[in-house]
């Protein structure tokens, strides 16, 4: 972090993803929020467009970069697009790396424990209600992602079914008025 006084360090016994995300958007002022791991990082230019995004769409709710992809025999750029709420409800086509404001996150509660897809049960809080016009896709990669043999969305991926499943219990008022 070295003397930038606009960065704050802040150490915790390791609670998770979704405990470390809250804990730090919780320490934030009113604004921006972009959730990035570790090991990923964003290109020069990604700050910019996300406020240029929120600054020139009205109630615009997410933002979403293009990423380029890379680790052991992956190297691509990967383009995200909005494909509508009910499609979110049914698959997860948001990388965990979008633009958000900090007042959406309070109303949606948060990030919860619970599932290895934090991010998109995460996403379907935060949407809930979001029109077309809410969602932004930026036509520019703005997030480097490094995907590791070992991460955990290889566990994941492993048990897809069982953490549907409990996104699902977890939003029974979503998920109960469908028909999926």
């Amino acid at each position: 972090l070295g003397t930038d006084p606009r960065c704050t360090g802040i150490r915790t016994d390791n609670h998770g993803v979704a405990a470390a995300r809250n804990l730090a958007i919780d320490r934030t002022e009113e604004g921006l929020i972009v959730p990035l791991d570790a090991d990923d990082w964003l290109r020069p230019n990604a700050l910019y467009e996300f406020v240029l995004a929120f600054s020139s769409t009205p109630n615009l709710r997410l933002a979403i970069p293009q990423e380029h992809r890379k680790g052991e025999g992956i190297d691509r750029i990967v383009t995200h697009q909005w494909k509508g709420y009910e499609h979110l409800l049914r698959q997860n086509f948001l990388p965990n790396t979008c633009c958000f404001l900090r007042s959406d996150w309070f109303r949606a509660g948060g990030y919860r424990d619970g599932t290895m897809y934090e991010d998109w049960e995460f996403w379907i809080r935060l949407l809930e209600g979001a029109e077309n016009g809410q969602i932004c896709n930026i036509p520019k990669v703005l997030v480097e992602y490094t995907i590791h043999n070992d991460s955990r969305v290889h566990e994941a991926v492993k048990r897809h079914k069982e953490e549907v499943e409990i996104i699902k219990q977890l939003n029974p008022n979503i998920y109960g008025k469908r028909k999926n």
